[in-house]
């Protein structure tokens, strides 16, 4: 009888560890998940702000020119 309760109470620690074990392991995989969300969004921010300067200085190149040609037909 005290054998089989032993066996019982082991079986049970197991059970527990290895439920922790995978409840940790599914946090750890969603964290990661998420800072990988994180890590896309903010690149792609980076490149939509990289596209806007880009274009703001070809507008501001284009205006120059512009500027420079009435110059030189006036």
């Amino acid at each position: 009888m005290m054998m089989m309760m032993m066996m019982m109470m082991m079986m049970m620690m197991m059970m527990m560890m290895m439920m922790m074990m995978m409840m940790m392991m599914m946090m750890m995989m969603i964290m990661m998940m998420m800072m990988m969300m994180m890590m896309m969004m903010m690149m792609m921010m980076m490149m939509m702000m990289m596209m806007m300067m880009m274009m703001m200085m070809m507008m501001m190149m284009m205006v120059m020119m512009m500027m420079m040609m009435m110059m030189m037909f006036s």
